[in-house]
């Protein structure tokens, strides 16, 4: 169900069945195992494992998610059909960042070049937050995370997570046109 649109910002209720959620957040949290990997990963640092670039066809742990929300994500991108691959990461309770847009660090740090991918997906697969932990997105757009809310934000777009307290399990996808830097 389409909760809302914007320019830049699409939110999504209820995108998967109660059966599809517990199966991919228990694949989720099977995959995960907190440590660190050495997989490039585009659009951000060192990320746990089952984390980084994958690419379009590549399968790994997590790739049935990836795949779903890839193909709700083409609806409002339809770019997305011609992606090399994609940035894949998940937030276990994560420390809110500072404000950024979803980038590829390499060619940023190394070159000095802002490359952004075709669009931004969070997914919350789980949350269960006693204050903040809103995602803000400029210009003054405040997202409340939920339980199985999808949103997707256009490319280049300058966002943060307010700090919080209580739980929060969520996945990020970065789907690239591009062929990426490292």
């Amino acid at each position: 169900m389409e909760k809302g649109v914007t320019e830049k910002v699409v939110i999504l209720d209820d995108i998967f069945t109660v059966n599809q959620l517990h199966f991919f957040k228990c694949q989720l949290l099977n995959s995960y195992k907190g440590e660190a990997t050495d997989k490039p990963f585009v659009s951000g640092y060192k990320n746990a494992i089952n984390s980084g670039w994958f690419d379009f066809d590549d399968p790994h742990d997590n790739s049935i998610v990836c795949e779903k929300l890839l193909n709700i994500a083409e609806r409002y991108y339809p770019e997305i059909k011609d992606i090399r691959g994609y940035d894949f990461w998940a937030h276990y309770n994560t420390r809110p960042q500072e404000w950024h847009f979803d980038k590829d660090e390499t060619a940023y740090l190394k070159y000095g070049v802002e490359r952004f991918p075709v669009c931004t997906i969070i997914h919350y697969l789980e949350v269960d937050l006693q204050e903040g932990g809103n995602l803000i997105i400029e210009p003054g757009i405040k997202i409340k995370p939920r339980t199985n809310r999808m949103i997707l934000m256009a490319s280049g777009v300058y966002h943060f997570v307010e700090e919080y307290t209580g739980e929060r399990i969520g996945v990020n996808i970065n789907p690239w046109c591009t062929k990426i830097y490292n």
